[in-house]
């Protein structure tokens, strides 16, 4: 349910090749990057999102362009918002041979590109490539705005390199939880090994942080007892 469904798909009589998807009626994550969400509702859409990464991941696919325009929104059956990953333009099969093989390597969405991904090289077609996308993505989503200046693509590769990356100033009204800084810290690692290696653990700790900030909330909110 957290990636697009493709119905049909075939060639047109002047040779064109088409897919027929879903259509996402809600927009894209990139329009909550210019107003930041709560993080009681941001955090049911992340985790939509890490399953739907998940799916594909076990399956031997690694998409390397998660991105928020790369994620869609559409409506359940119960109404809710629900994210839908797009766009496996770039993906690839480690190992496979043919099509998935001759996908172009080093390509992608720059400011989301872990550094081995700027690299022409295999060995950066891995799931962690993803969380590491995954984590620039949270960093937008809460602060508004990305983890590096705007700069040109050396500046930007060097202080990617280096595992540097701004503070993370939550918007306001955003509500992040505590120890949110340090998860996507570990997801901006620079070597793939020191990232979370699986979507599913990252999912785990996103709820264990949401339960943390619900169990603030409520502590905040009790009566003072005299």
């Amino acid at each position: 349910p957290n990636i697009i469904q493709v119905f049909d798909a075939g060639r047109l009589p002047d040779g064109s090749d088409y897919l027929m998807m879903e259509l996402a009626t809600e927009g894209a994550l990139s329009d909550c990057v210019a107003r930041p969400m709560p993080w009681a509702r941001l955090l049911p859409l992340l985790v939509g999102l890490l399953d739907g990464l998940g799916h594909a991941h076990a399956r031997g696919i690694v998409h390397r362009d998660i991105k928020a325009a790369n994620v869609l929104l559409s409506r359940s059956a119960s109404g809710e918002l629900t994210p839908r990953i797009a766009d496996f333009g770039l993906a690839k099969l480690p190992g496979a041979e043919g099509a998935y093989a001759s996908t172009r390597m080093g390509a992608g969405t720059r400011l989301y590109m872990p550094p081995e991904q700027f690299d022409n090289a295999l060995f950066a077609i891995h799931p962690p490539a993803d969380l590491y996308a995954f984590g620039v993505l949270v960093y937008l989503l809460v602060a508004g705005h990305g983890p590096w200046e705007e700069r040109g693509l050396g500046p930007l590769v060097l202080e990617k390199s280096a595992g540097r990356f701004r503070p993370l100033e939550p918007a306001p009204g955003t509500d992040a939880p505590p120890g949110l800084e340090d998860l996507i810290g570990r997801l901006l690692s620079p070597s793939p090994a020191a990232r979370p290696e699986l979507a599913a653990d990252v999912r785990e700790e996103l709820l264990a942080l949401g339960a943390t900030r619900s169990a603030l909330s409520d502590r905040g909110s009790a009566p003072v007892m005299h």
